[in-house]
């Protein structure tokens, strides 16, 4: 899916869509802001940089420990940074520091160990589901964690082109037939003749052009349905909860949610979704063939032969 944004209806109607989009967007889309362009590239840095510290293999083990330690312990280990969302800070469904934690792990990533501690900590106080905790960016790149009914509270709007997945092959079987008698006795008349074309016309295809409309549409349906479902299903506005929304225009999705659901959509541009192996900007292929040793073989240059200029003489060695 891309980013993208198309206008192809009537003026009338494009003003409308238009004037209510814009008041959808951030205003960082709705405008050129160089200092805006700026601190985002500083987000994603800071982003690249944070997700890089939490590879890092960790060994550990807790018992009964603190919630507040753990998540020291993540800091202090890897260097990332962490902004957790405690309870007591105005959130009441903010994480307990004083939850106890037991888990042990040996030489896995950080963030799959702090993912455990999460849904640990989610579990002692009896979240499931909707309820558990996760962790997610915030725009200066820092590591925002806490359930995900807080950080729900935090969300951005992002643009996914999706027609390339809607589209419909046309058929066009409605076609005039000739009449090759007429069009042999005719074949040497001026223009007054009867038309040796009979048949076809534009009913069938206006016909065909109306069901690839509602086809089209349907997909959309199914698309966002998929995505309602298998996605963050219980965050979804249309599913009962206060995540995310989801605007079809265009054959755009327009996505208003926090960026934990936006990463389980398309993950990010240098870091791709679990769910879906591809980038936003554009389609890839990746290969696992190891290139380590290769090199680069004899180069042998061959004559080539050419006409000469005008086209008309003898090409070497020709006649």
């Amino acid at each position: 899916m891309k980013h993208s944004a198309r206008s192809t209806f009537i003026p009338a109607l494009a003003l409308v869509a238009v004037a209510g989009l814009a008041a959808f967007l951030p205003s960082a889309v709705q405008a050129n802001d160089p200092a805006g362009a700026s601190q985002a590239a500083a987000g994603t840095a800071a982003m690249r940089s944070n997700l890089v510290k939490l590879q890092r293999p960790v060994t550990f083990d807790l018992n009964e420990s603190k919630l507040e330690d753990v998540i020291k312990f993540f800091s202090e280990t890897t260097g990332a940074q962490f902004e957790p969302i405690w309870k007591g800070t105005g959130a009441d469904d903010g994480l307990d520091k004083e939850t106890a934690i037991t888990l042990s792990v040996k030489n896995l990533d950080a963030l799959t160990a702090l993912e455990k501690v999460l849904d640990l900590a989610a579990a002692s106080a009896g979240g499931f589901g909707g309820d558990s905790n996760t962790w997610q960016f915030t725009e200066y790149g820092t590591i925002q964690i806490g359930s995900r009914k807080l950080l729900n509270k935090f969300k951005r709007t992002e643009i996914y082109d999706v027609n390339d997945l809607l589209l419909v092959i046309p058929v066009y079987d409605d076609v005039p037939t000739i009449d090759l008698e007429q069009a042999l006795q005719g074949g040497g008349g001026g223009g007054g003749g009867r038309s040796p074309f009979t048949g076809g016309g534009s009913g069938g295809n206006e016909q065909r052009r109306q069901q690839r409309e509602e086809q089209r549409d349907r997909r959309l349906t199914d698309l966002k349905g998929l995505i309602t479902s298998l996605a963050e299903g219980e965050q979804w506005e249309d599913t009962g909860g206060d995540g995310g929304k989801i605007i079809t225009y265009e054959g755009n999705f327009v996505v208003r949610a926090p960026d934990y659901m936006h990463r389980s959509l398309v993950g990010y541009r240098w870091w791709p979704s679990a769910n879906a192996n591809a980038q936003r900007s554009r389609r890839f292929v990746t290969t696992n063939v190891n290139t380590a040793n290769s090199s680069i073989g004899d180069v042998v240059n061959f004559p080539v032969s050419a006409t000469p200029g005008g086209g008309s003489g003898p090409t070497p060695g020709g006649r």
